[in-house]
């Protein structure tokens, strides 16, 4: 592949980041003060799967290049409400380790100058502040280092001499995977308790016992908002009929309140199907709201039921999965 092929948009000027709030890692930047610089604007949210298996590759740039005329400016653009919170985001930058300059963008004022769509979404930037490349979801990391030394060639310096990704990376989705699944009802689908459902208001669920393939169910007590779906009772449940390898959940709830689940009748646990946040006894303990590893499964499972048991007032706002 030629540098021709890295650069994969006609050159435009890049918007200036604005309408901004806290920054992380660094003093505030504004793109036209780092004419001379390369710029990769990194546009994420910390419940994001996609972004969170994007990390390792974007930091590792950012040590391999900082030093030779790489600017690397995480954008935080919030999908869910708690992604606002000044704290939440600094937490998420401590857990994953990323020490490059993060900035939230809670009004998505940059995500809009940008006219961006996608978590995540990658805008490489040369010398001159023109957009040269962009990239959206996960993957294509050699050929956006590659993008990367480039641009920086280009700009005269010098560049390390092996790359930090070694050949295309494989990206976790299977065919027939299940999709990211909402469970409020501003982007619901696939819903099995439609006739039963009112929105804003306390409604008792009943549990659907055979779900179509990545449908999903609600049972006891439960209040649907546009963003997600909250427990009024304890043993509150949520049923999925899924495709995939890995099961995670965006949810929030009262300190220390945890959840058990079971796949096709059988329990989970730490060392059973069980994700990086299940503890001992199956529990899957709440520390914040956040995006929770729930279900790794030794392989790729067709059509696997999946039942939570929650205890009241903790909110559920998202499935995603991996392959």
């Amino acid at each position: 592949m030629d540098d021709s092929e890295l650069f994969n948009v006609p050159t435009y000027k890049a918007p200036e980041l604005t309408g901004t709030q806290e920054w992380f890692n660094s003093e505030p930047l504004k793109l036209a003060d780092l004419k001379g610089k390369v710029v990769l604007v990194d546009f994420w949210t910390y419940s994001c799967i996609n972004c969170i298996r994007t990390f390792p590759y974007i930091q590792a740039w950012y040590e391999a290049y900082k030093d030779q005329g790489l600017v690397i400016v995480g954008v935080h653009a919030p999908e869910f409400p708690f992604e606002k919170k000044a704290e939440n985001v600094a937490r998420a930058i401590k857990d994953y380790g990323l020490t490059y300059p993060i900035v939230q963008d809670n009004d998505l004022a940059t995500w809009n100058a940008f006219a961006n769509h996608y978590w995540p979404a990658h805008y490489l930037i040369d010398k001159d502040g023109r957009v040269r490349r962009e990239h959206f979801g996960e993957g294509e990391y050699d050929e956006t280092e590659k993008a990367i030394r480039a641009l920086l060639t280009e700009a005269g310096n010098s560049t390390a001499d092996d790359m930090t990704v070694k050949g295309p990376v494989k990206v976790p989705i299977q065919q027939g995977q299940t999709p990211e699944t909402y469970l409020g009802y501003d982007r619901a689908r696939n819903f099995a308790n439609a006739e039963e459902f009112t929105a804003e208001m306390t409604q008792e669920y009943t549990l659907v016992d055979n779900l179509d393939e990545n449908q999903w169910s609600l049972g006891g007590s439960w209040k649907i908002s546009a963003e997600g779906s909250m427990t009024e009772a304890d043993r509150s449940m949520l049923r999925i009929k899924f495709s995939a390898k890995e099961v995670y959940l965006v949810l929030d709830g009262p300190e220390g309140a945890t959840i058990t689940m079971t796949i096709d009748g059988k329990a989970v646990t730490d060392n059973h199907n069980g994700g990086a946040d299940v503890g001992e006894a199956g529990r899957v303990r709440i520390d914040g709201a956040r995006l929770y590893k729930l279900i790794n499964m030794p392989t790729f499972t067709q059509g696997a039921v999946l039942d939570i048991t929650i205890p009241k007032d903790v909110s559920v706002m998202a499935f995603t999965f991996g392959g």
